[in-house]
């Protein structure tokens, strides 16, 4: 199976590299927002007027990314963690103070 993506990890930080990116129209970086429900946060989009750029892809582990384009041509990433992402931070938080959570 082939890599989807070549993904870094900077401080908290997390960096994909798809060097497939060219070939859809990817012209430069995007920026990924996290979302809680990646169906309906990309309907709201586009029913603003955003065009889909990039449909609902899988990039391992039920991580899901999208990205659309707004109407000034601006790319808009969209990123949903796996829901035993949510929960261990959600553990996490709830079990330290703000100072201790790594």
């Amino acid at each position: 199976m082939r890599a989807y993506y070549v993904g870094f990890k900077v401080g908290d930080q997390d960096i994909g590299l798809d060097p497939n990116g060219h070939a859809k129209g990817m012209t430069g970086p995007v920026g990924y927002r996290n979302v809680n429900d990646m169906k309906k946060s990309l309907q709201l989009l586009l029913d603003a007027g955003a065009q889909m750029q990039q449909d609902v892809n899988d990039v391992g582990g039920g991580k899901l990314i999208a990205s659309v384009k707004d109407a000034d041509g601006n790319v808009i990433g969209l990123i949903q963690l796996p829901k035993s992402s949510h929960a261990s931070l959600f553990e996490c938080l709830k079990t330290r103070s703000v100072n201790e959570v790594p």
